[in-house]
């Protein structure tokens, strides 16, 4: 019997590349050293990453998806932390805000635990999102070496995805489908390391299935595909049964948990839930056409990923595919991504974040498409140390180069910071009971709950006459536009407090204002 000794990379690839590999990762060749260059890059894109956002994590809430979001998320935590588990509903409802349960609720534990212990600052309200970040890079990484790829690729792959746009500017949005993604990803490197037969704590297993679902509906879906497949592996009996076990039973009791919970928030019915499903699908008020999703996707794709960053990993997926290794990873990583923007059509075409989760998936390919250009380069080791450094390089300039010049999502967010500083150099009236609001605010505005103790309450344009003559000394914040003949920019928006007698004699239009 001829017996190969693997003692590195260079030499897996020579010997029999995925089957070899296998045997390492396995655990009967010996377990590879780490790669210090990509170790190195790995650190880099996390250092990269929490530069550009720095000046971000600790910002006031708002007046775009980054403060909309983190507002009803800081509500919920407030409740939970001031009324209490129970009169909150675990931070579902708010005497202010009223019941918001659209989303499964560990995301107002997590904020609330995380302002018990850093504060009240911003920074600790966001620290759900981006210390899940930060997670999601170094577990995507354990994912993909779970999956059999070098450390080289699966560093390149993280730093690749770490750097574009999605990643830099929603990375510290606290909403659920970041603060899901790690909980996800976690969960699948469990279930990649059970298929391959390597040890797994059952207790971790079982943890990380039940909370996946309680994380968010990406990660849902994710403990839903686990679990399934565990109860097949135990129908097989393979493998460890007990570890199989514990990711089937984990993830019914998410299920059950989440069910309970959803029907404690509204109060018994899940009627709430049911039009809001109607709505995200445009089977309500908002219809929504095929050719306006699609049109809406492609731009969002270009803009948020970039269009060549998905093109190679189109090729890195195709080449999964077909490979037993990784193939049941690449198709799990499409399945619990590629359906969520269909059937929620209507949300996908107005939030450019709505693919997030994309991440995933974009990195399974793009590890996938760099372990197969090392494969054939195996034989020139200088080069194949050199990638790590290239990318490197790239992704510092790449970094750079969106601080220099934000990408449109930044720029709304930074742009919506106006109204968070016009409320604090505001005071409102101590008998003003509403935060009223006009002009191009979007809902929900529980920021400005959070920030005034009042109840935000939106008014249109043909309102303001009214709502003047009833509370004539009452504030109102107008988001006015500003109109300008730049083509392809972001219209100008600035925030103000006025008298609603103000507001209503000259009443914000909206966009409509820069009509001809």
């Amino acid at each position: 019997m001829l017996r190969v000794v693997v003692t590195n990379e260079a030499t897996v690839s020579r010997v029999d590349d995925d089957a070899a590999r296998r045997r390492v990762m396995e655990g009967h060749g010996g377990r590879r050293p780490v790669d210090r260059w990509a170790l190195g890059l790995v650190i880099l894109t996390s250092a990269l990453f929490l530069a550009q956002a720095w000046s971000t994590i600790g910002a006031p809430f708002g007046n775009s998806h980054d403060g909309r979001n983190a507002g009803v998320w800081a509500m919920g935590s407030q409740s939970l932390r001031e009324d209490g588990v129970i009169a909150s509903r675990l931070g579902s409802h708010s005497q202010l805000r009223g019941t918001y349960a659209n989303h499964p609720p560990l995301i107002y534990v997590e904020t609330a635990v995380a302002e018990l212990l850093g504060g009240s600052s911003r920074a600790a309200t966001r620290a759900p999102a981006w210390l899940g970040s930060l997670a999601t890079v170094a577990l995507l990484v354990v994912l993909l070496r779970e999956a059999g790829l070098r450390w080289t690729s699966s560093a390149v792959a993280v730093a690749t995805i770490a750097v574009t746009p999605m990643f830099l500017v929603y990375g510290t949005m606290l909403d659920t489908p970041v603060t899901s993604l790690p909980f996800g990803v976690a969960l699948l490197v469990v279930w990649q390391r059970a298929r391959r037969g390597r040890r797994v704590p059952p207790g971790l297993a079982a943890v990380l299935a039940a909370l996946a679902p309680l994380a968010g509906w990406q990660a849902l879906v994710v403990a839903a595909v686990v679990g399934t497949w565990a109860l097949f592996e135990l129908r097989r009996r393979s493998g460890a049964r007990v570890v199989w076990a514990a990711l089937a039973g984990g993830a019914v009791v998410g299920f059950v948990l989440l069910g309970v919970w959803l029907l404690w928030a509204f109060g018994g019915t899940f009627q709430v839930l049911v039009e809001q499903l109607r709505l995200r699908t445009g089977q309500s008020t908002l219809v929504l056409g095929w050719g306006t999703l699609f049109q809406s996707q492609w731009a969002a794709v270009g803009a948020m990923f970039g269009l060549m960053t998905v093109l190679l990993a189109a090729v890195g997926l195709a080449f999964a595919l077909g490979k037993g290794h990784i193939r049941a990873l690449a198709l799990v990583s499409l399945a619990v991504t590629i359906p969520y923007p269909l059937v929620f059509r209507t949300g996908a075409a107005v939030h450019d974040y709505w693919n997030y989760w994309f991440l995933l998936p974009l990195a399974v390919g793009i590890g996938m498409g760099c372990d197969r250009l090392l494969s054939i380069l195996s034989h020139r080791p200088l080069i194949t140390r050199a990638v790590p450094l290239a990318v490197g390089t790239v992704a510092v300039l790449m970094t750079l180069g969106l601080s220099v010049r934000p990408p449109a999502a930044r720029q709304v967010v930074v742009q919506g910071y106006g109204a968070a500083l016009a409320e604090n150099r505001t005071t409102l009236p101590p008998d003003q009971r509403f935060a009223w609001h006009a002009g191009v605010i979007g809902k929900p505005a529980s920021w400005l709950t959070l920030a005034t103790g009042r109840p935000a309450v939106a008014v249109a344009d043909a309102d303001l006459a009214r709502v003047a003559s009833e509370h004539p000394r009452d504030l109102i914040l107008v988001a006015r536009v500003g109109c300008h003949d730049r083509p392809f920019t972001i219209p100008d928006v600035t925030y103000d407090f006025e008298t609603v007698a103000e507001a209503a004699a000259r009443p914000p239009l909206g966009f409509a204002a820069c009509s001809p």
